[in-house]
């Protein structure tokens, strides 16, 4: 007979134990021995709890390099922000300040705050109404920064028999200059416009919707009117907004219905307010090019350049995370808290720097991998030697390590 170990209950160990026919002696060494030996299940796998990762509210004092102060030691011409009122983080462009919600250094993009690029709306006799102030437009020009207009985006118009038509160019010599072109028309509103219940553009014929053609534009100029124009308007459309702005495709066009709720037209078409807009962004130069002081990524990272020419992004390597423009910032990823990063079985998992390696513990045999032969208890103890089965009660002698001996009544 072949006794095999695995993973139990102490409990229950102590409980199986119990009820063999064994006297006192052979009982108490064999619960010795057994709380002795290693417990490894065989096809089970360790998850140790990830290290918390702290969720802070992006502010002008913890924005992640290369944005910073002007004051600030991470700081990098071209990605100087400043704080606002509440210590919101703030980015000019151009003639405007925006807001940045968003800084995500992995996918080298910010997420703004912008109001609509253009809007027209009407009062309750169908008469166009002045601009509406206070709210920023959306860029429309990003030249002479390291930021470009992220395919990330959708163009939304939103309004009644309304049409827009942008060119979008780089300067920054990405592509091969030719201007591309998106464009898009809503329908003419009717009592049968539809409601919205999802937030969904696809809802309603006031809503059309067009996705960025091109990666690396700077800048693009738009036309957005009635292909009919008109003076005054009647009907539904009065004392509604038609508006075309920049969208993250991730968010709803309609945000206040997203809660099921039924919106009408006329709830629907009213100013859009700040939305959120991606833009992508690159250190000026090239991998090639630039040196040191200048060059920006630091240790245990890797420099990529930007393939639409527009400059160049830094990555951890595999097996680190963090920041990677910062001196010392990418750290050495522990495979080994989470089996999802390790095809290791359980506590078979080393951790090394960049990488893990897996191997069974003492007294275990097997490759150690999960997909493998994995790890599992030796048929014999490492230094045991099993001896005849003698006499005429059956008696099983083993001996574990000089000079403990089991022995087994079977």
């Amino acid at each position: 007979m072949v006794c095999r170990r695995a993973s139990i209950p102490a409990a229950t160990e102590a409980a199986a134990v119990a009820s063999w026919p064994l006297g006192p002696l052979a009982l108490a060494l064999a619960l010795a021995i057994l709380s002795a030996m290693p417990h490894v299940a065989l096809s089970q796998s360790l998850t140790l709890p990830p290290l918390p990762s702290p969720q802070m509210n992006l502010t002008c004092k913890n924005v992640p390099f290369p944005f910073g102060e002007r004051s600030s030691a991470a700081y990098v011409p071209g990605f100087m922000v400043t704080c606002g009122p509440n210590n919101e983080t703030m980015l000019r462009i151009g003639e405007h300040i925006y807001e940045i919600d968003k800084v995500s250094v992995p996918e080298s993009s910010i997420t703004i705050r912008a109001g609509p690029i253009k809007q027209v709306c009407y009062d309750r006799s169908g008469r166009p109404k002045p601009q509406i102030t206070g709210v920023v437009p959306g860029p429309t020009s990003l030249e002479a920064t390291p930021f470009t207009f992220s395919k990330r985006n959708i163009l939304v118009a939103t309004g009644c028999n309304y049409r827009f038509i942008a060119n979008f160019t780089s300067s920054s010599g990405g592509g091969d200059g030719t201007p591309t072109t998106t464009s898009c028309g809503t329908a003419t509103c009717g009592v049968s416009s539809g409601t919205i219940f999802n937030g969904s553009c696809a809802e309603i014929s006031a809503c059309c919707t067009a996705r960025m053609q091109m990666d690396g534009a700077q800048q693009f100029n738009l036309t957005f009117d009635k292909p009919w124009p008109s003076g005054n308007v009647s009907g539904e459309e009065a004392n509604t907004c038609s508006a075309v702005f920049f969208l993250d495709q991730n968010e709803q066009v309609f945000t206040s219905a997203g809660d099921g709720r039924k919106m009408s037209l006329k709830d629907a078409l009213v100013p859009p307010g700040y939305r959120r807009m991606v833009l992508d962004w690159a250190i000026p130069g090239n991998c090639e090019q630039i040196l040191a002081p200048q060059y920006q990524c630091g240790s245990m990272s890797t420099c990529n350049d930007v393939y639409n020419g527009t400059g160049y992004t830094c990555r951890c390597n595999q097996g680190y995370e963090g920041n990677p423009y910062e001196p010392n910032g990418c750290s050495d990823i522990n495979e080994c808290r989470d089996m999802n990063n390790n095809n290791c079985s359980r506590d078979a998992c080393k951790n090394t720097d960049g990488g893990f390696t897996c191997s069974c513990p003492k007294n275990t045999v097997g490759d150690g991998y999960r997909a493998g032969t994995g790890c599992s208890i030796d048929s014999l103890p490492p230094s045991g030697n099993m001896s005849r089965i003698f006499g005429p009660n059956k008696i099983l002698l083993i001996t574990v390590a000089s000079p403990i001996t089991i022995l087994i009544r079977i």
